[in-house]
């Protein structure tokens, strides 16, 4: 048997369906602004087709049942932040993801990739602080959650379902687009 990743075998986690594609970034990034060239135009798209792959090759090594969750979940995961919980709501509730950062500079990225990716994200998304004990222990790490902001309106977990999880997917990918320019310009150093 020919393997297509050396080392990785495929499995479930590796057929999930994503919810974008390349036009549909750069169309949510350049809207109707004429000053983007033809040019320019092919180069961002290129960047998001070769993103995208990376995005749908990653490895998957959570244990997360709800599909639509894995993949920004690993990309949280492998950028030291440390997934504790998530769901994609099921059309009941909004989906979200419960995390623990020890890194305040990581966590501010986060909230700069977010607020970054609002104008191609079709809702806002927030990082609030978690807490489930009731008590406030000091030596408890904080908890955070990522999820749908209902600061401009009412989002119906049912009617809103694949726009919010098409959101999840831009969050991962716009993640993992950050720290990759992080990591390449700490190689040139």
């Amino acid at each position: 048997m020919i393997e297509k990743f050396p080392g990785r075998h495929e499995s479930e986690h590796d057929k999930i369906k994503l919810r974008v594609d390349a036009d549909l970034i750069v169309d949510r990034i350049i809207g109707d602004d004429k000053r983007w060239s033809p040019e320019k135009r092919a180069e961002l798209k290129k960047h998001f087709e070769d993103l995208l792959r990376q995005y749908s090759e990653m490895e998957l090594t959570l244990p997360i049942d709800d599909e639509p969750m894995k993949r920004v979940c690993q990309v949280l995961t492998d950028r030291e932040f440390i997934t504790q919980d998530s769901c994609e709501g099921h059309c009941e509730r909004l989906p979200h993801t419960f995390f623990i950062c020890k890194d305040q500079e990581l966590l501010r990225e986060l909230a700069h990739v977010l607020a970054r990716a609002s104008n191609f994200k079709r809702f806002p998304w927030d990082v609030k602080i978690w807490s489930s004990d009731p008590y406030l222990n000091l030596d408890s790490p904080l908890s955070f959650i990522l999820s749908p902001s209902q600061d401009r309106g009412i989002i119906d977990p049912e009617k809103d379902r694949e726009e919010l999880l098409r959101d999840l997917d831009i969050i991962g990918l716009s993640l993992m687009d950050h720290f990759n320019q992080i990591y390449e310009e700490d190689e040139q150093l």
